[in-house]
């Protein structure tokens, strides 16, 4: 994926998300607001395959070792600090070890200067906060 528009690399995710899901079965909700003009940032360079290759290894997760039946994917915004995060309703039977996708995961978040938080309580949850630069700030120096 080549666009480091955040808006964008959201967009692709929920389109990633949606036939993943589909095609295996589970119930799948996005939140409207992630593809919002809200989002319309920039990242720094790579940080968008970091971002998509991170939240594509927690879907395929979900389906592999959760076994869910329902995901969600949704996102916060404050100030220049994003947060996405997807949650299934599934129980991961991965643990954390050397050479596993949750190792990788950890690792493409430290690439970015990212915050990846992975919660097992009643459900999944995997989040990932960080930086981006709003497209509206820049347009603002610009003048």
């Amino acid at each position: 994926f080549k666009s480091n528009n955040l808006r964008e690399v959201v967009s692709y995710l929920c389109d990633f998300a949606f036939t993943y899901f589909e095609k295996n079965s589970v119930a799948l909700n996005i939140d409207e607001h992630i593809q919002s003009d809200d989002f319309d940032g920039n990242l720094s360079e790579g940080h968008n395959r970091q971002i998509v290759l991170i939240f594509k290894e927690a879907m395929t997760n979900a389906v592999k070792h959760s076994m869910c039946k329902g995901a969600h994917l949704r996102a916060n915004l404050q100030g220049n600090m994003c947060t996405l995060i997807f949650s299934d309703d599934g129980v991961w039977k991965e643990t954390r070890s050397p050479g596993n996708g949750l190792k990788n995961m950890y690792e493409r978040a430290n690439k970015i200067g990212a915050i990846l938080r992975i919660k097992r309580e009643g459900q999944t949850e995997v989040s990932l906060s960080f930086n981006i630069n709003k497209v509206k700030d820049e347009k603002k120096l610009l003048r």
